[in-house]
């Protein structure tokens, strides 16, 4: 009977010890994408999103441009059929490498708003 107990009062040590290290984040994995340009559609962000701090999940459509169109790392996002920003030059390059012309929806969040700011953000969950 004593064993039983010293077993159990050491297992979960060796659960701790043995358990898988959980993955550690890597930022050069880079986990979503960046939106740019986002500021200059504040008011169309806030009209899907609406007032104060918010989390509001959404879909976004990437939009690349045509052969010809804007140069090849010119990739529209938009959100409920509006134009809310473009991906950063380096987000825009890869998806274009990756996806060509095609269009792409992903799972979308505009954030922020928080401590009396107007300021807002795109959260993407697509990576490239």
């Amino acid at each position: 009977m004593i064993r039983i107990l010293e077993f159990a009062a050491i297992a979960p040590f060796f659960v701790q010890v043995f358990k898988p290290k959980p993955r550690v984040h890597d930022a050069s994995e880079h986990d979503g994408m960046v939106v740019d340009g986002v500021l200059e559609h504040l008011r169309e962000l806030r009209s899907i999103a609406g007032e104060g701090e918010v989390c509001h999940p959404c879909t976004a459509i990437l939009h690349p441009p045509a052969d010809g169109e804007e140069g090849p790392a010119s990739v529209q996002v938009t959100i409920d059929g509006v134009r809310v920003g473009r991906l950063c030059h380096r987000d825009a390059t890869r998806y274009v490498q990756r996806h060509g012309t095609a269009k792409r929806s992903c799972r979308a969040a505009i954030l922020g708003g928080g401590h009396d700011t107007w300021d807002l953000g795109i959260w993407l969950d697509m990576q490239v």
